[in-house]
């Protein structure tokens, strides 16, 4: 109704008469606030910029600063819908002129503190402004939380009803974020239940994004799936699935990954791209979409959503959450693809570059894929001392040490990171076999199967390289389970592919145990000697079996002693003999 208002304006005469109390300026707004609320994002900005130019030449009274502020106001959030990095300063310009009296003060503040929690930093208000002046009248540095307090210590006018509850949801993120997750969510809840009172749902679905992400992250996912559900059923039966469904979808997408349901992560990436209205949320929505087609194994359309974003562009963004999912769905496909030095300089860029204190929960996965990246990358590239170079160990200590452990989720990460860490520096196969226990055992007991599966796998390979366990073949036959049920495709294959290294049936119940190995051998060695019969190299063991190629001289020095052979042609000569080849 308001786009055919304005297309009438200029037909009709004295066009004010037919709208009492409203002028082009005003409409311009209304239209604007409409355009937001049904996410046409760059409607906004255009109807924003239309009623600014208008006010150029006004007079410069409370009403129209006021005005003015509103609309630079809808335009910033416009601009931060569509990636334009001046969403913030457009917030930031409508603070210096509007009248804190006026109405819509608060809400302004309400806007600014929302998309300040999602910066690395905070701002920087002028001299002067009312409730931010320092001693000194000089100009502070102010956090999300500072903001929205000031929101709800000033008086309330009608229009302004909900900033309660949007203050409460920000105040709460930034306490969640700070380690108090029991205040945080109750914080969260509060704002929501405030905004379900004064039928805001627009406000309640972003409370229920937001305390999804923070119980995800807290390990409660029964509750963040619960929110989630009732956070679908809002956005499908108010129409607003363009507006706000694409951060629930994506928060689907995440905990369903988590414990490892990873067809339905896929289905909710799929309906996300579908809800992604602006340009930015669809970037932000591929990267949910490249991480469940991973793990689903299907790496064609990862690599199909991925050559539509940059993430060494993204890196640089200021909103720290979604510079760090780029850097997450990158980081995963380059170690899919085998691009292990790619990931590296993409993780050490990303461990210099992203703040380590805000959004952890996504920090200590970025940790974990460059620990991940550095190991490989030392053992293609062994130097001619032992492990990784020691900058890159230190840089990864560094992070590790500096992140927020808030949470047990955080401690199943940390523990990850040791386990990679100590591959990469080279450590013996026994430290690491007990590093990876630890963490297997951590993601077993939070339900986050995926995790469980990697880190079970690769305990598994620790302990054949520190000469076998009784249980090693246990270890991956319930690895191969876990990932087949999961419908995780490539955690399947590499569970098989591990067990058949190791002589180990897959399916406990499938058969007998496999026979004793000959001479003493263990299942590593006898794997050794297998590729030995095929004429690898040190190197290409090496590459092969994930090992450095000093373990693998270890392991054909050993070999050749047991079998009583001179040379590895005759080891594998002995190999075909043991029907080994």
């Amino acid at each position: 109704m308001l786009e055919h208002v304005l297309e009438l304006w200029d037909r009709v005469p004295d066009p004010a008469e037919h709208v009492p109390g409203e002028s082009r300026p005003r409409v311009l707004n209304h239209a604007a606030a409409a355009a937001l609320e049904s996410g046409n994002a760059y409607r906004a900005r255009e109807l924003c910029e239309a009623g600014l130019a208008q006010l150029r030449e006004a007079s410069d009274d409370s009403d129209t600063r006021t005005q003015r502020a509103v609309l630079l106001r809808r335009r910033g959030k416009a601009r931060a819908h569509i990636s334009d990095s001046d969403g913030l300063s457009d917030m930031l310009d409508a603070l210096a002129i509007h009248p804190p009296e006026t109405p819509g003060y608060r809400v302004l503040l309400s806007t600014i503190a929302a998309e300040v929690l999602l910066h690395r930093e905070g701002i920087t208000v002028p001299a002067g402004t009312p409730g931010f002046t320092a001693e000194g009248g000089e100009p502070r540095t102010l956090t999300a939380t500072d903001i929205a307090q000031e929101a709800l210590r000033r008086p309330g006018t009608g229009s302004d009803y909900c900033i309660e509850a949007e203050s409460l949801i920000t105040i709460g993120s930034a306490q969640c974020e700070r380690g108090a997750l029991d205040d945080g969510i109750d914080a969260i809840r509060r704002g929501m239940r405030h905004a379900r009172e004064l039928n805001e749902p627009s406000v309640e679905l972003r409370g229920a994004t937001h305390l999804s992400h923070h119980l995800r992250d807290g390990g409660r996912f029964s509750e963040a799936l619960e929110t989630l559900d009732t956070a679908v059923a809002i956005a499908r039966e108010l129409g607003l699935m363009s507006a706000d469904g694409c951060y629930v979808a994506g928060n689907l997408v995440d905990t369903h990954l988590a414990l490892g349901n990873v067809d339905e992560s896929r289905r909710w990436a799929d309906i996300g791209m579908t809800w992604s209205s602006s340009p930015f949320r669809h970037t932000l929505m591929r990267d949910f979409a490249i991480r469940a087609a991973l793990a689903q194994g299907d790496h064609e359309a990862a690599r199909d959503w991925a050559a539509r974003t940059d993430p060494w562009e993204r890196i640089g963004f200021a909103r720290v959450q979604w510079a760090q999912s780029a850097v997450i769905s990158a980081l995963e496909l380059a170690l899919a693809d085998g691009r292990e030095a790619e990931a590296w300089r993409l993780a050490e860029r990303a461990l210099r570059s992203l703040p380590s204190a805000l959004s952890p929960g996504y920090g200590w996965e970025i940790t974990n894929l460059a620990a991940e990246a550095l190991r490989r990358v030392s053992a293609d590239h062994p130097g001619e001392g032992e492990g990784a170079d020691p900058g890159a160990c230190e840089l990864l200590r560094a992070r590790a040490a500096e992140t927020p452990v808030h949470g047990p989720v955080h401690a199943a990460f940390r523990d990850t990171v040791a386990a990679r860490l100590a591959e990469a520096r080279g450590l013996p196969a026994c430290e690491a076999l007990e590093a990876w226990r630890t963490a297997s055992e951590a993601w077993e007991r939070l339900g986050m199967r995926l995790h469980h599966v990697d880190t079970l796998l690769e305990a598994a390979l620790a302990a054949a390289n520190a000469g076998g366990r009784p249980d090693t073949a246990a270890w991956v036959q319930r690895a191969a389970a876990t990932a087949k049920e999961c419908g995780a495709l490539v955690l399947e294959r590499r569970a098989r592919d591990l067990a058949r290294r190791l002589g180990a049936a897959v399916d406990a119940s499938s058969g007998t145990a496999p026979p004793p190995l000959p001479a003493g051998l263990t299942q590593r060695e006898a794997e050794v000697l297998r590729l030995l019969a095929h004429g690898f190299s040190n190197a290409e063991l090496a590459t092969e079996l994930f090992i450095s190629r000093k373990t693998a001289s270890v392991h054909v020095s050993s070999i050749l002693g047991k079998l009583g052979v001179a040379n590895r042609g005759a080891a594998g000569a002995r190999a075909r003999e043991l029907g080994l080849s």
